[in-house]
Formats: C-alpha cells, structure tokens, sequence
C-alpha cells in the first residue's frame, strides 16, 4: 500500500516537474515571439500609414501593439503548459476544466484580435471613402447648395463613411462571437442569437443603410427646392417652400420606413392628408386675404362696364 502511494506522489510530482519545465519553456517562447510581434507592429512605416489613413491615433496603436505581443507571449505559455498537461495526465477530453479553459482563453484571444482587426480595416475604409468620396467633387458640389445644413451640418462623405467603418467593425465582431462560441457545445440560445445577427447584418443593416440613403437624398432635393423658391421671391415664397420641403421629405420617409422594418405607414399617410388640409387651407385663407384688394378692384371695374 505505502508503494502505490509513493508511485502515485513519485508520478504525480514528475508531472508537475513537467508541467514547471512546460512553463518555463513556454514563457521563454512566448517572449521571443512577442517580441519578433511588436517589432513587426512598430515599424515606422506601418504605424505612420495606419494613423495617415485614420485607422488609430499613435496612442492607441501603441496600446494595441502592447495587448498583441504580452496577449501572445501568454498564449504560448498557456498551450504549452495545457498541452504537457494532457500528456501528462491522458486528458483528451474537452471537457476537461483545464482544456476548456485553453480554448476559452483562445477563443477569447481571438474575438479580441478580430475586434481590433475590424477597428484597423473599418478605420482605413473610412478615411478612403472619404477622400474617394471628395476626389470626386460630390462635398464641393453640394456645399455649394449648403446641403450639409439640411442635416445638422455633418458632412455627407462623413455619414457615408462612417457607415462603411461600422459595418466592418460589425461583421469583424460577428466573426469573432462565432469563432468564440466553436468550440464549445453550441446552445439553442446561441443558434436563435446567430440567425438574429445573421439577419442584422446580411439582411436588416444593408437594408437600413439604403432607407438612411434615401432620407439624406429627401432631406437633400427638399432643402435644395426649398431654397431655389425662396430665391425668386414669388408671392407666397415662404409657403411654396415650405410645403415643397413638407411633400419631398414626406415621400422619403415613406420610401425610407420600409427599409427600417417599419412596412405599415397608413398613420404617416394619414398625418399626411390632415397636414396637406391644413397647409391647403392656411394657403387659401391667405391669398384670400392677400388678393381681396386686388379682386374688389376688378369686381369694381367690370361692374363700371356693365353701366
């Protein structure tokens, strides 16, 4: 009996010999591949091109290029170490807590990278659009009909750009959920999760940018109209303006709802036809009362040629 516990602590012992050693060994590793990483990631070209193009300010790549080499420099340690762990102790199984543990860390690792992988590309699409976007003269063209004062004076190449930066960033974190959720045993709560996201992204998110297109186009042609009847100075300019601006923006909202999810707009027809009675109304009052002098006028003079 005294043997086989002395076998069992002379075992057991080795494999934490093996397991300090795999530690050792690991963190020797990690270190020299992190570091390799951060000179890599510190080039200066690199670094310069990245926050040229937007993507990261030199603060927030220097803390970026710190996360990536100590998070490697610790993934080597803990594979190392979990992998002399399963030899040690015959452990295939995943679901071993220590086992589960390194494939959480890693999965983790990952959804991480890919984050920050969706930053860095979403940020350098950004700045791209953007100077595509101006390179071909569409901000000076429509600063000159002062469209960006339609929409809280932000410039349309930034909405346009900012909306191809957060798509990418969400399809990089939609990735990484996944790549993170593998390895485990995938839940019903998380299949249900994954056709909603899939839907958001492929279906819903594409869908909501083209209704967010259509409205800045309705904002933008009923800021432009309204602006080009102000400028002749017509009888009843102001009104004129102000029910072509109602009308356009009206059919753009109705084109963009849809788009949103929002496909039953009865309500906004309805607020619609009540507005357009008003507004018909409030105009017939007054050109009424501003063409009263100039009826009575002719009333006057036709009633002289009767005599």
């Amino acid at each position: 009996m005294e043997l086989s516990n002395l076998s069992i602590l002379q075992g057991l012992l080795i494999n934490i010999f093996w397991l300090l050693l795999a530690f050792i060994l690991g963190y020797i590793l990690g270190y020299v591949v992190s570091n390799v990483i951060r000179k890599l990631l510190t080039i200066n070209k690199l670094e310069k091109g990245l926050v040229r193009y937007g993507a990261v300010t030199s603060e927030l790549w220097a803390s970026i290029v710190s996360f990536v080499a100590q998070s490697t420099k610790w993934w080597f340690v803990i594979l190392i170490v979990v992998s002399a762990y399963q030899n040690a102790f015959q452990v295939d199984s995943i679901q071993d807590p220590i086992v589960m543990f390194f494939y959480f860390v890693n999965s983790l690792l990952l959804l991480a990278l890919l984050t920050i992988g969706g930053l860095l590309i979403g940020g350098v699409l950004y700045k791209i659009t953007k100077d595509f976007l101006i390179s071909i003269g569409l901000e000076s063209e429509l600063g000159k009909h002062r469209v960006a004062d339609s929409i809280g004076g932000i410039p349309i190449s930034n909405i346009l750009a900012s909306i191809v930066k957060w798509y990418t960033v969400l399809v990089f974190i939609w990735q990484g959920l996944v790549i993170f959720n593998a390895p485990f045993s995938i839940s019903p709560e998380f299949n249900k999760l994954g056709m909603v996201m899939e839907g958001v992204l492929v279906g819903y998110v594409p869908e909501a940018i083209l209704g967010l297109l259509v409205l800045i186009v309705a904002l933008i042609i009923a800021d432009f109209a309204g602006s080009n009847i102000r400028k002749r100075n017509v009888s009843f300019g102001e009104i004129l303006a102000m029910g072509a601006e109602t009308i356009i923006v009206f059919f753009g909202a109705v084109l963009a709802l849809p788009k949103f999810g929002i496909h039953n707009v009865s309500i906004l027809e309805d607020s619609f036809k009540i507005l357009m009675i008003g507004i018909s109304i409030g105009l017939a009052i007054a050109m009424g009362l501003g063409l009263k002098d100039v009826v009575a006028d002719v009333g006057k003079d036709i009633i002289k040629r009767r005599k």
